[in-house]
């Protein structure tokens, strides 16, 4: 008795019972009082000694127990992953969706644009050219590249009357300039003059915030 209860590990008796049973199946000792399955695992081995029999026999609890928790585990990563992936997958074609619908509108914005025979240039509240469309430069004969990130005077002023025109620049950015059109005198680059009616309005963003001036240019020559 005292060899089985004391010197057996603490962790063997954990998983599994040892007992010492004569021929009658008398329990002689055994190193725990907890029952064990029918269906638990076992191994006897005679002990030749006592004329008894030593038997090992599994804690069903404890034999099930780690792979029920284990395969539980298994299949609940398994599922987290799946549905991890199904979310991925909406978000991406959600995202797709977006991106197709903006490329749309902004294909759709472009042709419009192209297509107007009045000139648009946008301005920031600095006064530098960020924005100015084909007709534009078709109208002063510079490129868009080299017009965007210009600050006045721009090239396209009339040089004996860049005066004026700095004046109602000035006006324009301090919010004071005219409300209805201007008309000023502009030249292309090939230095023939034209003269132009300029509208300018604010240009608002997404967010309602005054970032500049977009202004509208015809030739009325």
């Amino acid at each position: 008795y005292t060899l089985i209860t004391r010197t057996v590990p603490w962790w063997f008796t954990e998983r599994y019972r040892l007992s010492l049973i004569d021929d009658t199946g008398t329990v002689l000792a055994a190193n725990s009082a907890v029952p064990v399955g029918r269906d638990a695992a076992s191994y006897q081995l005679a002990f030749e000694p006592l004329g008894a029999t030593l038997r090992i026999v599994a804690h069903g609890a404890s034999t099930r127990l780690v792979p029920s928790v284990l395969m539980g585990t298994i299949v609940l990563l398994a599922a987290a992953i799946f549905l991890s992936l199904r979310a991925m997958r909406r978000h991406v074609q959600q995202r797709l969706k977006a991106e197709q619908a903006l490329q749309e509108e902004h294909a759709f914005r472009k042709a419009m644009e192209d297509s107007l025979l009045t000139g648009l240039r946008a301005r920031d509240l600095t006064g530098r050219i960020i924005y100015v469309n084909p007709a534009f430069c078709r109208m002063v004969g510079w490129s868009a590249e080299e017009l965007i990130g210009r600050a006045p005077p721009m090239p396209y002023w009339a040089p004996e009357t860049v005066e004026q025109t700095m004046a109602v620049h000035d006006r324009i950015l301090a919010g004071t300039g005219p409300h209805e059109a201007v008309e000023v005198r502009f030249r292309r680059k090939n230095g023939e003059r034209f003269d132009a009616l300029i509208y300018e309005a604010p240009l608002i963003d997404a967010q309602g915030r005054h970032t500049g001036w977009m202004g509208s240019g015809l030739d009325i020559t």
